[in-house]
């Protein structure tokens, strides 16, 4: 069976993307030196290359990521709770997300009020609201055409956490980072997962689309003004 993911994603999602278009083979060369290609990140070593759930190799892979603390009350960590076992079969904590797409924008608050008698208004920045990461892709079952119970599980486990993850990705990385800091890339890359939605696919058992709303986690200090 054949899957056109490019389709599918305008089906789902109301827009065409490259990102699942046909990959030609190109071997850049210099004078008579084949080019490598960079492999990671420059700024927190996040791979720009993966492998999908079909052995498939994509570009800037969307990898989220939960700590091996224990949740408050059990026995059970965080990265057991997300339930995905590395290749020696140990809780590794961490998930490439299926298939992604990722966007991102950052949102800033005005108040614009209006001059009396006179052309113009005043625009007041009131905040910086902060990145918004929106995640699109599709979960599909890799082994029959029958629904994907496997990952749909494992992304309930993930929200259910509730509590902030860290995302790894080569974007994420670059945007993340606190301008102002003396080290590069020392910005936190936690984000806060503010939504999930599985949009209608009616009439294909083994793929299905979903979609993630992350936010960026900002730190604050409390400054003690007695």
């Amino acid at each position: 069976m054949e899957i056109n993911l490019r389709d599918a994603f305008f089906k789902a999602f109301g827009y065409e993307t490259d990102a699942f278009g046909p990959k030609f083979h190109v071997n850049p060369v210099q004078g008579d030196r084949a080019l490598k290609r960079t492999e990671y990140g420059k700024y927190a070593s996040s791979p720009y290359y993966a492998k999908d759930a079909v052995g498939r190799e994509y570009y800037m892979p969307i990898e989220i990521q939960v700590g091996t603390d224990t949740i408050p009350g059990t026995n059970m960590t965080y990265a057991e709770a997300l339930g995905v076992t590395d290749s020696s079969g140990a809780y590794s904590g961490r998930w490439n997300l299926p298939f992604p797409v990722i966007s991102v924008e950052l949102n800033k608050r005005f108040i614009d009020t209006d001059m009396t008698e006179r052309n113009g208004m005043v625009s007041e920045l009131i905040n910086v609201q902060g990145f918004k990461v929106m995640v699109r892709g599709f979960l599909i079952n890799k082994s029959a055409n029958e629904f994907p119970e496997d990952d749909y599980t494992t992304l309930i486990r993930l929200v259910k956490l509730r509590i902030p993850v860290r995302v790894n990705n080569p974007m994420i990385d670059v945007l993340f980072i606190e301008p102002d800091s003396a080290i590069i890339g020392s910005g936190e890359r936690e984000v806060t997962i503010r939504n999930l939605h599985f949009p209608e696919r009616p009439g294909v058992k083994h793929v299905k689309p979903y979609q993630l709303e992350l936010w960026k986690n900002e730190n604050f200090n409390l400054i003690d003004l007695s």
